[in-house]
């Protein structure tokens, strides 16, 4: 990696060449072969690049101890734009866009599985403060052709698949990263 400094000593830039990990303090880990980012003059990060491969993971405890969340993603190439505070507002993902989630929670006593995949050329994502220094997704816009598959299991009861698709679709979420509403434009199809 190589890191370029203003002349008052504050990081400019940071070019990292043959695998960049970024770990950041909720534990959401993203890796590329190559990265770049791009700081202000009192450090924080406004602008990143990652290309040739990315993988992000993000996993989130429940308040129970049997509730989770697991975000797996991957795409070719992510821009990154923070805010001046250097919190993540908006993620721009594409040629091949795939985004696979897995909730377990409980309701009524009875353990709940969800799990879907997105996949897309192009996926848009802006994100918002969720407080204790954690971002969090607000929407999502997917375009050029949409199909997100899912599934939904309650106790031990049958798997309950879901598939909807459509040339553009924007999801949106409420607190928790709980998705919210979603609309889908253009052969939209659901199953």
């Amino acid at each position: 990696a190589n890191i370029l400094f203003r002349t008052d000593g504050s990081a400019e830039r940071l070019d990292a060449m043959s695998g960049f990990n970024l770990t950041t303090s909720t534990g959401t880990h993203l890796t590329a072969p190559t990265g770049l980012l791009e700081f202000d003059e009192r450090n924080p990060p406004r602008h990143g690049h990652l290309q040739g491969g990315v993988t992000m993971d993000s996993v989130r405890a429940g308040k129970a101890p049997s509730e989770s969340s697991h975000v797996h993603g991957t795409a070719p190439s992510v821009e990154l734009e923070f805010t001046k505070q250097g919190e993540l507002r908006h993620a721009h993902m594409e040629r091949g866009v795939e985004i696979a989630t897995e909730e377990l929670n409980e309701q009524a006593g009875e353990r709940v599985r969800e799990s879907r995949d997105w996949r897309s050329p192009v996926v848009n994502v802006d994100f918002r403060d969720a407080g204790h220094g954690r971002a969090e997704p607000g929407e999502i816009h997917g375009a050029q052709g949409v199909v997100v598959t899912g599934e939904s299991q309650r106790g031990k009861g049958a798997v309950v698949p879901s598939r909807l698709a459509a040339d553009e679709l924007t999801g949106q979420f409420g607190p928790g990263s709980a998705l919210t509403g979603i609309t889908g434009v253009g052969h939209a199809s659901m199953v």
